[in-house]
């Protein structure tokens, strides 16, 4: 099949087109030589609209690295043979969109004026980095620097067992979108990312069982993060640690109807943590509920929420110990600040909770609805408010408060002070300390 001349090319770039390569239903190869020779050395005489390409059959690694190319690149249901290198790239936009065959984004430092649009492609291979002298992954996005938009709408990357994504201290100036059909088969991992707006995870699946499916650890987000459904009803599935420790978010922290697994089928890890905010701090609220489902452990620990913690209808579940994890609670908060108050009117919470030391303003519940078994030692509240879900006089009868104490269990942490002006508190006297 005749391959793209560099005379066609370079036509259509002057003009601003784009350059279809389909043949019947065959793909017209191009030269990745050709291409960079475009960007490198012609890059004043292509339209500002940029190089377009559809249908293409792109031939050996489109190499960028290090250019400064001040016009868009736009790929869109092309293939190619080989990963995209871009590290240290500067581009103004870069979308490979609908690509059945790209091995794989090397593009570590790169910078980007505009949108990185890797919507509705299948990213298949895993790759070395200076970036990690241990691990491979399909994309590679380390101090990338994006000032618009990273979508990832219907974009299934697989890794064949190392990262989908590493893109550790990668600043986005708008909103990073992980929608519909999005499927990482390998951890994802943005780590101490900065992005400017929302996180929106609706409808998407990660996989890394046993493992962190999705590292958002240090991260700082200047919107909301949104774990939800999407318009089909396609529920979010993350099989593996959601690591948020020290994470910072400015808006709102919400999940519903998605399912977490510590691991999808090994006895050993079923008690591992599914979702971690140790030390995390969130403006808004964090809602756990309407379907959120957890089968591990949700760790609050130490975390900070100026909003609420809703957990309406949730479902959280530990079926068995786990290292880190080893009384088997489903919910760890100990000395968790929630000051927008306590929204505990879960479906299941099972078969223990840990709020010791916790404190809120207010705790709105179902007694008969928590476990057997509870550490709540120096927890600490204002008052009580009713569930939306139970008989508001359960929250202030004394002797269904009663047997809600009555469930305590020992523990030999050291309780915190009860708060000036509390009109409730649990705590109790600490044990003595050893000699």
């Amino acid at each position: 099949m005749e391959e793209v001349s560099d005379a066609e090319l370079l036509a259509a770039g002057r003009l601003g087109r784009m350059l279809d390569c389909a043949d019947g239903g065959a793909r017209r190869p191009v030269g990745a030589d050709l291409i960079r020779w475009c960007c490198l050395e012609l890059k004043d005489q292509i339209d500002a609209r940029g190089l377009q390409f559809q249908h293409a059959s792109v031939r050996g690694p489109v190499d960028l690295a290090g250019l400064d190319v001040p016009f868009p690149l736009r790929f869109e249901g092309c293939e190619f043979d080989s990963a995209l290198l871009a590290e240290n790239a500067r581009l103004r936009e870069l979308a490979l969109t609908g690509s059945a065959a790209l091995p794989g984004l090397l593009a570590n430092g790169l910078h980007v004026r505009g949108d990185l649009d890797l919507s509705r492609s299948r990213v298949a291979g895993a790759h070395p980095t200076s970036a990690s002298i241990t691990r491979q992954s399909a994309i590679w996005l380390c101090e990338a620097d994006i000032g618009g938009r990273l979508l990832c709408l219907d974009t299934r990357i697989s890794a064949g067992g190392e990262r989908a994504i590493q893109a550790d201290r990668m600043r986005v100036g708008g909103t990073v979108r992980l929608l519909h059909q999005f499927t990482a088969l390998g951890e994802a991992r943005l780590l101490g990312a900065r992005i400017g707006g929302s996180l929106d995870v609706a409808g998407a699946r990660t996989e890394s069982p046993g493992r962190t499916a999705l590292d958002l650890g240090d991260a700082s987000i200047g919107g909301n993060l949104f774990i939800t459904d999407d318009p089909t009803g396609r529920r979010p599935v993350i099989r593996g640690r959601l690591d948020m420790g020290s994470a910072r978010i400015s808006g709102q922290f919400l999940v519903r109807n998605a399912t977490l697994e510590g691991a999808r089928t090994a006895p050993a890890d079923l008690g591992a943590v599914t979702l971690s905010l140790h030390q995390a701090t969130v403006r808004g609220s964090v809602v756990l509920s309407r379907g959120f489902t957890s089968t591990g452990l949700v760790v609050l620990t130490r975390s900070t929420l100026t909003g609420r913690l809703e957990c309406d209808r949730g479902w959280f579940d530990c079926p068995a110990p786990h290292e880190g994890n080893e009384q088997g609670h489903a919910i760890e908060a100990v000395s968790a600040s929630v000051r927008g108050g306590m929204d505990l009117s879960w479906t299941r919470a099972s078969p223990s909770v840990d709020l010791t030391n916790a404190s809120t303003t207010f705790l709105a519940d179902d007694p008969a609805s928590w476990p057997e078994r509870i550490l709540i030692s120096g927890f600490s509240y204002d008052r009580f408010e009713p569930s939306r879900r139970a008989d508001p006089a359960g929250a202030w009868d004394h002797r269904t408060r009663s047997a809600w104490l009555a469930r305590q269990a020992v523990t030999t942490r050291a309780p915190m002070s009860r708060r000036p002006g509390c009109s409730g508190s649990t705590a109790t006297p600490a044990p003595p300390r050893a000699s």
